[in-house]
């Protein structure tokens, strides 16, 4: 109940004072030379700050009674675009009105409990789609809806297409998107069970976790939280909650102080000035907000298996870490060394749904907190 009140109190205070003004406040916004971006008044600023703080309390009481964790094995073939995975998911809720999300194209062997015991599911036949998941729940022994297991084992696999030589008519953060160098899955399609609170319209999908990766000859391996790593056998471990975001294939990478630049081919130096424009756009949030952003970022050039028009790219946030494609990073920075306008928004704009958009994604309004607020900071 005081979690609906928050939202309630927060989404009316939205509406009634930042909704109302935005049209002025941007209209009314002043610029210098020393700042590109505008300054907002001091009622403004507080206004802002105190929204923010109720919606990091919302985040805080939502993910606080209890959090999922994931271990187990997953087996990629990128050359046939093949994904087997093996996964025990642990300290899950205890919900009666749920939906476990499994990506479509992938198919199920087996839900087992902790003794090895099968669990009976329905999903399967004339299955329902939420996004890009089927939908699936368990059921007793006269097929009825049963409580959500509180740990489950559930084995799984799937085969995707392969892009070389054609490409597709679209690509999107929730694609399973494969090429003949990398494969690319992202938290939103659901490549790894999803939990969705029905009551509460809340997908859950950042879990703590601990999986080894077996491929079959890839170089690299990346899940979001840990750092990337080389070999064809490889052990993630993550004890914060995230999304899982999975990038393998035929890459290098480049560390720096912790940072990742991932598939990304440029010399040292433009590294460090990335990530130096970074810690501005940082500081700038840190001063309008009040909010520190502390956690390690991983940059992402990847290749989308669509076609893009000439001067443009795309990018996605699955927090911490930053997908881009058709962009070229020796081309980001000024003569100063500065991220060149346009880049400036581009990387503040991703940067920006790490404060609100990943954290409120649910609901009729769900892309309004996604993108509109990004856009807006």
């Amino acid at each position: 109940l005081f979690t609906k009140l928050i939202a309630k109190f927060t989404q009316q205070t939205i509406y009634k004072h930042v909704g109302s003004n935005l049209k002025k406040s941007v209209n009314q916004s002043k610029f210098s030379n020393k700042n590109k971006y505008s300054r907002l008044n001091k009622r403004q600023l507080k206004l802002m700050k105190k929204i923010f703080s109720l919606l990091a309390l919302l985040f805080i009481i939502n993910s606080s009674f209890s959090q999922i964790h994931i271990n187990g094995t997953v087996k990629l073939d990128i050359e046939k675009g093949y994904v087997h995975c093996e996964f025990t998911l642990s300290n899950l809720p205890k919900k009666n009105n749920y939906k476990i999300l499994l990506n479509h194209g992938m198919n199920i062997k087996y839900f087992k409990n902790t003794k090895g015991q099968l669990i009976s599911y329905d999903g399967y036949y004339g299955g329902k789609m939420k996004g890009e998941a089927l939908e699936y729940n368990f059921v007793d022994n006269e097929s009825k809806k049963s409580d959500l297991e509180t740990n489950f084992k559930i084995e799984y696999s799937g085969a995707f297409p392969v892009y070389k030589d054609d490409l597709n008519g679209f690509d999107f953060k929730g694609y399973i998107a494969i090429n003949d160098k990398t494969i690319r899955a992202t938290e939103q399609s659901k490549w790894y069970p999803v939990l969705y609170d029905v009551d509460n319209d809340k997908l859950i999908d950042s879990y703590t976790y601990e999986i080894t990766v077996i491929t079959s000859k890839s170089k690299s391996v990346f899940i979001n939280g840990s750092q990337p790593r080389k070999g064809i056998k490889t052990v993630f471990e993550s004890k914060k909650p995230v999304p899982l975001l999975l990038f393998a294939g035929e890459y290098d990478f480049r560390n720096i102080d912790e940072n990742y630049l991932i598939n990304v081919d440029v010399k040292e130096d433009v590294s460090n000035q990335i990530f130096e424009n970074i810690d501005f756009i940082k500081a700038y949030y840190k001063n309008l907000l009040g909010i520190n952003f502390e956690d390690k970022i991983y940059i992402i050039n990847h290749k989308a298996v669509k076609g893009f028009k000439e001067n443009t790219s795309w990018g996605f946030n699955t927090y911490p870490a930053f997908g881009f494609s058709n962009l070229d990073f020796n081309d980001l920075l000024t003569e100063n060394k500065k991220f060149k306008e346009n880049y400036y928004k581009f990387f503040a704009h991703e940067l920006a749904h790490n404060y609100f958009g990943n954290n409120v994604n649910s609901g009729n309004l769900s892309w309004f907190w996604l993108e509109s607020t990004a856009e807006y900071l």
